[in-house]
């Protein structure tokens, strides 16, 4: 599955989604039959203002683990 954000049915907000239907805040799902094929999910615009605040806040840290992730692999190399 894609991740990005993306705005399920009736939700006001925009969620995020990786590697499952359901958003890393877990009170929203994801799919064709939810959702209008035209909004498609979107990586980027973290800090955009429609976006859910628990979803953001996970997403920043799902971030910065990889991040850190990344600086330890190259340090092992």
């Amino acid at each position: 599955m894609a991740q990005g954000w993306g705005q399920p049915g009736a939700s006001k907000k925009f969620h995020y989604f990786k590697d499952s239907m359901t958003s890393i805040c877990g009170k929203w799902m994801w799919g064709p039959a939810l959702s209008d094929p035209e909004n498609a999910l979107e990586d980027g615009k973290h800090e955009h203002p429609e976006n859910c605040a628990a979803c953001k806040k996970k997403v920043i840290l799902l971030e910065r683990a990889a991040n850190a992730q990344a600086v330890a692999d190259s340090i092992i190399v």
